[in-house]
């Protein structure tokens, strides 16, 4: 008889009935865990998610206004800080619609069933996605703290703590999404977290030092005090702001890996330093109040070639002459015959006045004065 070889099995039995049986009893013993575990205690299991996505939603309108506020006079801002208030809104935004989405998952499709509080499938993404966030922040803040120093070493200081971060929320949110099961196994998680808020910890707590200690040794007049004082309280404000909460997961999880409270910070925790960032832009104007009081509230500085209003309206105020554009004697008249003001006033005016290098924050002027 001719060998056929291998047969393969009929369909019926490539599905084990005991197989399913048994991932059914499975499932069935995990939902009557995880409700026994709930019901206990809703408060406790259900107020993080609704209360963290509420303040999430909250402060991402905050982050809208602040936003609205930068834009109307972000055309004069420089491109760095434009491109990293663009790339932090675009994450922030994910990570609402992502909490949106989470929510939706857990109390509307799914009402009704427990398990699915403990589940990873949406939750693994709020650590790689808000270490981003996080980070972006921080190269906002390390640039100004190079232009404070201007030393390559703040770049050597921050970067190891950036990439450490960086690292362990990427190897955190591979692990919970490829091979944990469920929350109740997030104490093997453990090393990446600590590695991950550590190091943005510590980031944000150099900066904060770093930019705080050289605005202190940049006192050197009034007007530069009021404003150093300024930029002081509200770095440590908003910064404080960033690191309690960052505080309270790290001690939070640590107490409990798989409590639902490290839920409620990771919901909004990023855009606390994200709002924390727009105000230190957006304070920029009040601090060149501060500065020049007698300037208008604009971002441009006056024209060094536009002659005194007061030289150019007693110009304007000579009567019409019917000359030519050119006199016999080399005096310029417009198109009215009036007699406009030489060209060389604006080269000695040009030479008597030093334009500032930027005019638009309060920490180039601050630079420029300790140069003096």
């Amino acid at each position: 008889m001719a060998h056929l070889g291998p047969t393969t099995p009929p369909a019926i039995y490539t599905t084990s009935p005991c197989a399913m049986e048994l991932a059914d009893i499975r499932a069935a013993l995990a939902e009557a865990e995880a409700k026994a575990h709930i019901t206990a205690d809703r408060a406790k299991f259900l107020a993080p998610f609704i209360i963290g996505s509420a303040l999430d939603y909250i402060l991402f309108g905050v982050m809208l206004l602040q936003l609205i506020t930068y834009i109307s006079h972000a055309k004069r801002d420089k491109p760095f800080n434009q491109v990293i208030v663009g790339v932090c809104a675009v994450l922030a935004t994910a990570a609402t619609v992502l909490t949106m989405c989470y929510i939706i998952h857990l109390f509307v499709t799914n009402y009704g069933t427990y398990h699915q509080f403990a589940g990873l499938e949406y939750f693994n993404w709020y650590p790689l996605l808000n270490t981003l966030t996080t980070l972006t922040v921080a190269v906002f803040y390390t640039e100004r703290a190079y232009r404070l120093y201007k030393s390559r070493w703040i770049i050597a200081l921050v970067a190891p703590l950036m990439l450490a971060a960086l690292g362990a929320a990427l190897g955190a949110k591979i692990l919970a999404g490829s091979f944990l099961l469920d929350s109740t196994q997030a104490p093997r998680l453990k090393p990446y977290f600590f590695v991950w808020i550590g190091s943005d910890l510590t980031l944000g707590l150099l900066l904060t030092g770093l930019i705080t200690w050289r605005l202190f040794k940049a006192k050197n007049g009034a007007e530069v005090d009021r404003v150093v004082d300024k930029l002081v309280r509200l770095s440590a404000i908003t910064q404080l702001i960033a690191t309690l909460f960052a505080i309270g997961f790290m001690v939070s999880y640590s107490i409990e890996p798989n409590s639902a409270l490290n839920v409620f910070f990771e919901l909004f925790r990023p855009k606390v330093n994200v709002i924390a960032m727009l105000a230190v832009l957006n304070s920029r104007r009040a601090m060149r109040r501060v500065l020049h009081p007698g300037r208008p509230d604009t971002l441009q500085l006056p024209d060094p070639h536009d002659p005194p209003p007061c030289l150019q309206s007693a110009v304007d105020s000579i009567p019409a002459l019917d000359y030519e554009t050119t006199d016999p004697h080399g005096h310029h008249s417009d198109s009215s015959g009036r007699p406009m003001l030489s060209s060389g006033w604006q080269s000695s005016h040009e030479a008597s006045v030093k334009t500032p290098r930027s005019g638009t924050d309060p920490f180039d002027v601050i630079q420029e004065k300790r140069e003096v």
